[in-house]
């Protein structure tokens, strides 16, 4: 009986200290990856997204700031290296290319959005371009025609895209 009753306090004690928690962190970024890479589709996906909404409701804000860096540093890459792809491609393949995209990048407005304690759904309001006296240059000029056609491309599917993931560039 002695030894039932320090097991069954030994199980509360490292139940009640955390011992029962598991990596949220870890897992979050995890299935971050996994579906930005395209290994988590379909109905797998939204489960994953939906988890990590109830997840980054649980988490202390240094460890959403954690999964948030992770997630911009991510999709930077990945932005980042559609827009050289578009620019490689020829004309005739740049239609499936941006569908691809288009498809990545609602769902990165949708972890973004699970990544976020406080998402209410509506995307950040756009800041003005800023001016300058100074002519764009060709890299300039190259991500803009590129997030044009995005839009322009999402518009003729009638896909809603949150276009701010379009400014975030690789740090």
């Amino acid at each position: 009986m002695c030894c039932l009753s320090a097991v069954l306090f030994g199980a509360g004690a490292w139940w009640m200290f955390g011992g029962w928690r598991r990596d949220r962190v870890e897992e979050t970024l995890t299935a971050q990856r996994r579906i930005l890479a395209g290994e988590v589709v379909g109905r797998d996906a939204k489960a994953a997204i939906d988890r990590m909404f109830r997840d980054v409701d649980k988490m202390s804000r240094s460890e959403v700031k954690q999964v948030r860096n992770a997630l911009m540093g991510e999709w930077g890459r990945i932005n980042n290296a559609a827009i050289e792809e578009y620019s490689a491609v020829d004309a005739g393949e740049r239609d499936a290319l941006l569908d691809r995209h288009i498809d990545r990048l609602v769902t990165a407005g949708e972890l973004f959005n699970a990544a976020n304690p406080y998402a209410s759904g509506v995307p950040p309001r756009p800041r003005p371009p800023r001016s300058s006296s100074k002519p764009p240059t060709p890299e300039q000029k190259r991500l803009e025609a590129y997030r044009t056609a995005v839009v322009a491309r999402a518009g003729k599917q009638r896909v809603t895209v949150p276009e701010w993931l379009l400014w975030i560039a690789r740090r």
